[in-house]
């Protein structure tokens, strides 16, 4: 039987192997970041065209270390600006886009600063920020809880309120002391 493919010799082999234990010389991590990035002309974001995590980040190797990895959009904070203050260690867009690392839709925050941020642009916690009936998780409609903050300030016990509606004694609460339905303002 003939031979099947190439075979080399004892000494190409070795070279082979050793060259394959060679570590080769890594780019410098400017320069991968750099090389996977395009800007949107429409919003001036500089987007990442590499690794996206499921939660939309991008992702980049960091070091030798093959598990590692560090968001890009971190990476460029630190690019343009320096470290990231300890007192402010999240590093949030001024644009809502998880794989923009462009230096000035970037900015150092606390945990509070990004939850504000996602508030005051109607984003919030729920879907498409919608509030009262409009809410999926919506058990009241606009019209009973003004009723229920009218009844109350007449004298209503929260509880008799609350087995009526079908709700909780705890979710009256946040009715009339209007942590929850806010929206509705003033009107009852």
């Amino acid at each position: 039987m003939g031979r099947i493919g190439y075979q080399h010799t004892p000494e190409a082999r070795r070279r082979i192997s050793e060259a394959a234990r060679r570590p080769r010389p890594r780019r410098p991590m400017i320069d991968r970041l750099w090389a996977r990035v395009e800007r949107d002309p429409k919003t001036g974001c500089l987007l990442w065209r590499g690794h996206v995590a499921k939660n939309g980040y991008g992702m980049m190797k960091i070091g030798r270390n093959p598990t590692r990895y560090e968001s890009v959009h971190r990476i460029a904070y630190r690019i343009f600006y320096g470290e990231i203050p300890k007192d402010r260690p999240f590093v949030c867009h001024h644009c809502d886009v998880p794989i923009c690392i462009e230096g000035s839709h970037l900015f150092a925050g606390t945990q509070g600063d990004n939850v504000r941020d996602c508030w005051e642009k109607g984003r919030g916690f729920t879907p498409g920020g919608a509030k009262g009936e409009e809410h999926p998780n919506s058990h009241l409609t606009a019209s009973q809880v003004l009723d229920i903050r009218a009844r109350y300030g007449s004298g209503e016990r929260q509880t008799r309120l609350a087995e009526e509606y079908g709700i909780r004694q705890g979710h009256v609460s946040n009715l009339v002391l209007r942590k929850s339905w806010r929206h509705l303002g003033e009107q009852g």
